[in-house]
């Protein structure tokens, strides 16, 4: 059960549900040393709020120059009830790479989406995934196809089926697609038992040899409010099942969350079962969480690991450290921090990713946001209009048949107007852009009634 302490603490980084196997949730191999600040990164996606759609543009530190380069952008639109609607990957000379176009049922809930390649000017069909629910909002049915020779053909997938369902008793079996024989077979079953919807025990079995055979099994013990007190897992030896671990003294911060006060972890020594290992979570009221894992040696608990977070006001993460005790002290192994900046309406337009490297922080990565309210969209040109050079590092040109009068103006990321030309023939204008800060921009050019919006890499 290596790294069992330290995924125990990350469980207040994805909670969980209680009735979920307890198991497969505290039992992963997860190393907090190889933690990904990518992984981290990933939470600080802009909030949806008050846009239907926005650009994010993705910088990361160049250590050797000490400055940002443009890496990528994705233009996100969204529904008017927050889901995503559609995302377009752009490379960093925004040319069009991918697409996802998501399917929405009619409950508002995303159940797939089609993923296209940008192939000589046109959108090809690629990949697709689809979703299905039960009524009661529980996934039933995951399954991932490519497009080949004008058709869907399944790759992967998964299914969940309720075989039988007694107020007492309830088995599900899970089917995973073979891809090699192109079809379904079973693979997992889930017996539960419950006590007046108290759910009492659940045993797994695993589809071996054309039969089903007991792997292990699971207890459980509530408090009296009806919460998960206890944890008994047990592993089947052939014969009978044996007790192998106990998870106890749970105590519960936010039950319907799955965020924890307490835990420990008792194993069976054959007899009875002993300490090993213990979580104890500590939350604050200025948005920050403290996780302090233990070892039971020499009949006492000792630290082993400490985890700090920290959210700002719009509950965005700002703060991750890990440390470990050594010489009866903490000793920082990993943190990084996100620095961010929002605008009047609260929305984050700016996020900053940094890594303390043991002695020093130094930049990573950084995301520019912005929220498309006025007409910015890539797609709604209709001038015919080419711009170059694209990336500028001293001027650009716009190469077009239009030689009536049209005014030019450059935006900054966050909609400051930095440059504005007016001219009476475009076709033969030359923008000088030495003046700008290198950096990605939005290029506008109106003539009458019509608009080109493109975006400007200034090197």
């Amino acid at each position: 059960m290596k790294h069992l302490t330290i995924y125990l603490l990350c469980l207040i980084i994805s909670p969980v549900m209680a009735q979920k196997s307890y198991r497969n949730i505290l039992t992963k191999d997860l190393s907090i040393q190889s933690k990904s600040i990518n992984d981290f990164h990933k939470l600080n996606d802009a909030k949806k709020a008050n846009s239907l759609s926005k650009t994010i543009n993705r910088y990361f530190w160049d250590q050797t120059q000490q400055d940002w380069y443009f890496n990528n952008s994705s233009n996100v639109k969204y529904l008017s009830n927050g889901e995503t609607e559609e995302v377009i990957e752009r490379d960093a000379q925004g040319f069009p790479i991918s697409k996802t176009n998501f399917f929405i049922s009619t409950d508002g809930r995303i159940t797939g989406n089609i993923q296209y390649n940008y192939v000589d000017g046109a959108w090809l069909q690629y990949s697709k995934m689809e979703t299905e629910y039960n009524e009661h909002a529980v996934e039933v049915r995951n399954e991932y196809f490519s497009f080949e020779n004008g058709n869907w053909v399944i790759v992967s997938g998964s299914k969940q089926l309720i075989e039988k369902k007694t107020p007492s008793e309830e088995i599900t079996i899970q089917y995973f697609f073979n891809e090699t024989d192109k079809k379904y077979e079973p693979f997992r079953k889930t017996i539960s038992s419950f006590n007046n919807l108290v759910l009492e025990q659940n045993i797994f079995q695993e589809y071996n040899q054309n039969e089903w055979k007991n792997v292990s099994a699971e207890g459980y013990d509530y408090d009296h409010q009806k919460k998960i007190s206890s944890v008994y897992y047990m592993v089947w030896d052939g014969v009978t099942f044996q007790n192998d671990e106990l998870y106890t003294n749970i105590i519960w911060h936010d039950f319907v969350n799955g965020k924890f006060s307490q835990m420990e972890l008792k194993k069976w020594d054959g007899t009875n079962f002993i300490n090993s290992q213990k979580a104890i979570y500590q939350y604050g009221l200025q948005n920050n969480v403290i996780a302090i894992s233990y070892e039971y040696k020499n009949n006492e608990w000792v630290y082993v690991y400490r985890i700090s977070e920290e959210y700002d006001q719009m509950n965005n993460p700002k703060l991750y450290k890990v440390e470990s005790f050594v010489n009866n002290d903490w000793d920082v192994l990993a943190e990084s921090k996100v620095d961010y900046t929002y605008d009047s309406q609260n929305r984050l337009v700016e996020s900053i990713s940094s890594i303390f490297d043991g002695n020093s922080w130094y930049n990573f990565a950084k995301e520019t946001i912005l929220y498309n309210n006025r007409t910015t969209g890539i797609n709604e040109n209709k001038l015919s209009v080419n711009v170059y050079p694209n990336p500028s590092t001293d001027y650009f040109r716009v190469e077009t048949k239009i030689t009536n009068a049209a005014s030019i103006n450059v935006y900054s990321l966050s909609e400051k107007l930095v440059l504005s030309v007016n001219s009476s023939n475009l076709s033969e204008e030359k923008i000088d852009v030495s003046s700008l800060q290198k950096g990605m921009y939005l290029l506008e050019i109106k003539q009458g009634s019509e608009i080109y919006t493109s975006k400007l890499l200034v090197n």
